[in-house]
């Protein structure tokens, strides 16, 4: 009974691997090879490929945002200051636009 559920897991963590790869979504690939990295389940040879990639994929990504966590941050520019100076021709038009509205919602007047 006991080889029964060492059988049932071996499988369980093949079809997890197969079904990760198949929607290739690399962080699930990577843990899903990394489970799957055990001497009695025999995998493909692209399926082998395939995880141990994703897990050095995955294994350089953090290990490049870790060193960059570290390096010091660098000011930018906010938004807010490099925006153009309101010009007067801008203040003319919103004016026109303005008094525009305003008269045709007036509108003609009827005596």
């Amino acid at each position: 009974m006991a080889t029964d559920q060492i059988q049932i897991r071996l499988l369980a963590r093949h079809a997890q691997l197969v079904r990760a790869l198949r929607e290739a979504h690399i962080k699930t690939v990577a843990r899903a090879g990394s489970r799957a990295r055990l001497p009695e389940l025999q995998l493909l040879a692209g399926e082998q490929a395939a995880a141990r990639s994703a897990r050095a994929r995955v294994g350089h990504a953090l290990r490049e945002a870790r060193l960059r966590a570290k390096q010091p941050h660098v000011a930018t520019e906010t938004a807010q200051s490099a925006a153009k100076p309101k010009t007067r021709r801008s203040r003319a038009g919103l004016l026109f636009l303005a008094a525009a509205l305003t008269l045709v919602a007036l509108g003609p007047r009827e005596a």
